[in-house]
C-alpha cells in the first residue's frame, strides 16, 4: 500500500472524528437525555420540528449542518433531534411547544433555561449567538422563564415582576396575556386612557381574548382610543373587533373551553362578524356542546348540520352547478397559464360546491366518529362517507377517513389500500403528507393508529 493510500484510508477512517459535519443529534431519549445532561453538566439543546414543517426542513439543510455551528453546539450542549408529534409529544407538551421549528435549552433537572424560534435561525450566523445567549441564562442570578412561571400565582401583585414576566414571555414567543392581565390589574405606570396604551393593546392585539383583563381596558376607552389613534394604526383599531374575536375562538379550541365558545358565539351574533357573517353558527353552536361534553346534544346538532348540508341541493343539481362554475373559469383563464392556474382548473374541475360540502362534512366527520358508541351513530357516519363519494368519488380525504375508520374495525388490507391511495392523491399544497405516511406505515405493522382531524 502506497503513501496516498495510506493517508486515503486514514482520512476515511478517522475524518468523521476530526471534520465537524455540523450539529451531532444524539439518538437517545429525552429521559436518558436528562441523566446525561447531569452527570456532563451540561444543557440540552432540543430541535422541536414536525415531518410537514418547512422551515425546519431548512434549518436541518443549512444551519444545523454548518461545521462551525456544529463544533460549537457538540462542546457544549447534548443535542436531540424530537418529532413533536411523535417520539417528542409528551416533552413538547412539557415545554408548551406550540409552533415548529422551536428550540430549547433545558438543565438536568428538565427546567427550560432558554428558548427561540427556528424561523429566526435560517442563516447559520444566528444559532451560536443564540447558543451564548442561552449558557448566560443558565448561569445568570436573574429569574429564568421557568422560576418566573413557578412563582406568577405567588406575585400577582408585584408590578415590577410580572412587567419583567411579561417582557420575557415575549422574547421567548410564549403567549403574553396571562402576565398581561395580571399586570394591567395592578400597574401605575400608564394610564388606561393614553395613547401608551392604546399602543400597548394593539401590540399586544393577537393574544387579546373575549373576557380578558385587556379586553375590558380596551372596551372601556375604545371611543376615546378613536380619537386619540394616529392615522397609521386606526385601521388596526378598526378592525380589532375581529382579531379578538378570532382569538378567542382560537383559544376555545386550545384550551377546549366551552365559556369560550359561547363568548364567542354571543360577539359573533351580536356584531354580525365571523361564524355569523359567514353562515357558520350552526357549526359553532354545535362544537360550543362538544367542548361542553354534551354528548348527545352535540350528536343531534351534528346530524341536523351535516343534513342540512345534504339537503340543501340535490348530488343533481351541485353537480351541474358546479360544471357551470367549471366552464366560465376555463372560458376566463383561457390565456393564463401556471402551477396555480391549473391547480385551481383541477379544483374547479372536482367542484367547487361540491368541495366546499365534502370539506365541511368531513370536518364533522372526525370529531362525530370519537364519539360514535351505537349503531346508529356509525350509520350515520357511513352515510356521510357515501354521500361524500357521490359528490367528488375517491376524494383523498374520505379515502383517508374511511381508511382510519375500516381500520379498527379489523379490516386491515382494505383499510393500508385505502390509505395509500389516499396518500397517492393528496394535493402538493397539503403540508401534512408525511403524518399520513407514519400512520400507513403503523397501518402495515399492525399498531394502533393516533385518529386526529385533518387541519
Amino acid at each position: 500500500m502506497n503513501k496516498s493510500q495510506i493517508l486515503l484510508l486514514l482520512f476515511i477512517l478517522i475524518g468523521p472524528l476530526t471534520f465537524s459535519q455540523g450539529i451531532d443529534f444524539q439518538h437517545i431519549t429525552f429521559e436518558e437525555a436528562l441523566i446525561k445532561a447531569q452527570k456532563e453538566d451540561k444543557l440540552i439543546f432540543i430541535d422541536f420540528h414536525t415531518a410537514w414543517c418547512g422551515p425546519c426542513k431548512k434549518l436541518a439543510k443549512g444551519p444545523f449542518k454548518d461545521s462551525l455551528v456544529g463544533d460549537y453546539y457538540n462542546r457544549h450542549f447534548i443535542n436531540l433531534k424530537l418529532d413533536a408529534e411523535r417520539e417528542g409529544k409528551q416533552a413538547a407538551e412539557l415545554f408548551t411547544v406550540r409552533s415548529y421549528p422551536t428550540l430549547i435549552f433545558v438543565d438536568g433537572d428538565s427546567q427550560m433555561v432558554y428558548r427561540g424560534t427556528g424561523s429566526t435561525m435560517i442563516k447559520s450566523g444566528g444559532m451560536i449567538p443564540f447558543a451564548k445567549l442561552a449558557l448566560k441564562a443558565a448561569t445568570s442570578d436573574e429569574y429564568s422563564l421557568e422560576d418566573m412561571q413557578r412563582l406568577f400565582p405567588e406575585k400577582l401583585n408585584d408590578e415590577a415582576f410580572l412587567k419583567k414576566y411579561l417582557n420575557i414571555l415575549v422574547k421567548y414567543k410564549m403567549d403574553p396575556i396571562q402576565a398581561l392581565d395580571a399586570w394591567l390589574s395592578v400597574q401605575t405606570d400608564i394610564e388606561e386612557s393614553s395613547g401608551e396604551m392604546l399602543d400597548l393593546l394593539l401590540k399586544y392585539g393577537h393574544s387579546i381574548y373575549l373576557g380578558c383583563q385587556a379586553e375590558t381596558v380596551l372596551r372601556a376607552n375604545y371611543n376615546h382610543y378613536l380619537t386619540i389613534v394616529p392615522k397609521k394604526n386606526k385601521i388596526r383599531l378598526e378592525r380589532i373587533e375581529n382579531l379578538i374575536a378570532m382569538t378567542t375562538l382560537k383559544r376555545a379550541y386550545h384550551m377546549q373551553d366551552p365559556e369560550l365558545m359561547r363568548r364567542y358565539l354571543d360577539k359573533c351574533k351580536e356584531n354580525n362578524i365571523g361564524a355569523a357573517k359567514n353562515g357558520k353558527l350552526g357549526f359553532y353552536e354545535m362544537e360550543y356542546l362538544r367542548l361542553a361534553n354534551n354528548n348527545e346534544a352535540y350528536k343531534k346538532a351534528a346530524v341536523a348540520y351535516v343534513d342540512s348540508i345534504i339537503d340543501m341541493k340535490s348530488v343533481k343539481q351541485i353537480k351541474k352547478d358546479d360544471a357551470e362554475s367549471y366552464n366560465k373559469f376555463l372560458e376566463f383563464t383561457k390565456d393564463k397559464s401556471g402551477v396555480y392556474i391549473e391547480y385551481k382548473r383541477k379544483m374547479m374541475k372536482q367542484g367547487k360546491i361540491a368541495t366546499r360540502n365534502v370539506k365541511d362534512i368531513m370536518e364533522v366527520c372526525r370529531l362525530y366518529w370519537s364519539r360514535c358508541e351505537t349503531k346508529e351513530d356509525y350509520r350515520h357516519l357511513k352515510s356521510w362517507i357515501k354521500y361524500c363519494y357521490k359528490l367528488i368519488p375517491g376524494y383523498w380525504e374520505v379515502n383517508n377517513l374511511e381508511a382510519d375508520l375500516i381500520y379498527t374495525q379489523g379490516q386491515v388490507k382494505k383499510a393500508i389500500d385505502l390509505k395509500q391511495t389516499a396518500i397517492d392523491n393528496v394535493p402538493f399544497n397539503f403540508k401534512k403528507k408525511p403524518n399520513l405516511e407514519y400512520q400507513l406505515q403503523l397501518m402495515k405493522q399492525g399498531k394502533t393508529i393516533t385518529v386526529v382531524p385533518i387541519k
